[in-house]
This record gives C-alpha cells, sequence and structure tokens, in this order.
C-alpha cells in the first residue's frame, strides 16, 4: 500500500473511531490495531494512534497495553507531542507523578497550545500544577494553578473544560482553589457572543 493512501485510510478509520457509540468503538479500535499492525514500518504517528485506540477504550489493563505504544512512538520521534503527553498521561493514572511531571514538561506546549484545541493546553497546566503537588512542591504548582486561573478568565465561553486536579489535591481553603473556583464558575456563566 503507498504510504500516502494507508494514512487517508488510516485517518478515515480514526476519524470514525473518535464519532463512533462505545460498542461500535470497541470493533473499530480492534479493526484499527488490526490495520496498523499489518503496517510494515509503522511511524511515530502510527504508534501514537495504535496507542491511544486502546487508551480511549479505558478498559481493563489500558495502560499496561497502551504505553508501550506512545514510548515506541517517543523513540522514532522524540517531539510527537501527543504521544508525549499521552505517556505523561499513562504515568499520571498509575501514580507515579514524578515520570508524569517529567514527561508533562517535555510536552511541546507551542504546539499544544496551537493545534489542538485550547482546553487541550490547559489540562496541561493543570495536571503540572497537581504533580507538582504531589511531589510537594505546592509554590511551583500555584504558579501552575494561577495560569489556569488565567486561561478561564480569558477564554472564550465553554472553550475550556471544568477543573479537578487542582480541586482534589489542594486544601480546600487554600486561596487557589476559591480563585479557580471563582474563575470556573465565570468561564461557565459567560454567555456566548
Amino acid at each position: 500500500m503507498e504510504p500516502h493512501s494507508y494514512k487517508n485510510e488510516l485517518r478515515s478509520l480514526w476519524n470514525e473511531f473518535w464519532t463512533a457509540d462505545d460498542e461500535l468503538q470497541i470493533q473499530l479500535a480492534s479493526r484499527l490495531r488490526r490495520f496498523l499492525g499489518d503496517l510494515p514500518s509503522p511511524d511515530s504517528e502510527d504508534y501514537y494512534m495504535w496507542g491511544l485506540s486502546i487508551y480511549a477504550l479505558n478498559q481493563e489493563n489500558v495502560l499496561e497495553e497502551s504505553h508501550p505504544f506512545f514510548l515506541r512512538a517517543l523513540e522514532c520521534d522524540p517531539n510527537e507531542y501527543l504521544a508525549r503527553l499521552y505517556s505523561a498521561h499513562c504515568y499520571h493514572d498509575k501514580g507515579d507523578f514524578s515520570n508524569a511531571l517529567k514527561e508533562y514538561l517535555l510536552v511541546d506546549q507551542k504546539s499544544l497550545k496551537t493545534e489542538m484545541p485550547i482546553w487541550r493546553y490547559v489540562k496541561l497546566l493543570e495536571q503540572i500544577g497537581f504533580c507538582y503537588t504531589k511531589e510537594g512542591n505546592l509554590e511551583v504548582a500555584e504558579e501552575y494553578f494561577g495560569k489556569v486561573e488565567q486561561a478561564y478568565l480569558n477564554a472564550e465561553p465553554d472553550e475550556l473544560v471544568p477543573i479537578q486536579e487542582a480541586f482534589e489535591c489542594l486544601d480546600p481553603d487554600n486561596l487557589i482553589v476559591s480563585r479557580l473556583a471563582h474563575a470556573e464558575k465565570t468561564h461557565f456563566e459567560t454567555e456566548p457572543l
């Protein structure tokens, strides 16, 4: 199969995967993995998609099965920022906050901010703050949570997703918690123009 042709077919299957209901997603994930498994020499994007097709299903053993594909993508191209982000998510989900933080800090934030919906960039900032908190560095964590607060105050309505990690890891009496809650409330209550 010609490289251009297989990429088009892969992207078509990928787009179908993301718009499918849960039951169809399971079938499509299996087709995706078979398709990728038949490639003679997968590239970093292929390995990333392979890992994400497993990770996205959120089934048993998802971390053990998906993480090696993200790592393989990074072996092919250390600048594959989405593979880096999902590698960090795998560490984060396992509770390995030290390695999650290392990976999160290596994500190409400029690409994430400009090539993906803005909520992904803001969520990354929150996850970095969360990991710094878990590592005992509240001062740096609060710097990142301050960036999250500013993003919520400056973003277009409904451009972001709800804050989670900051509220989970900080003391409810911490000033940044009330500031984040206010920024989040203001963001979601603002009417689109």
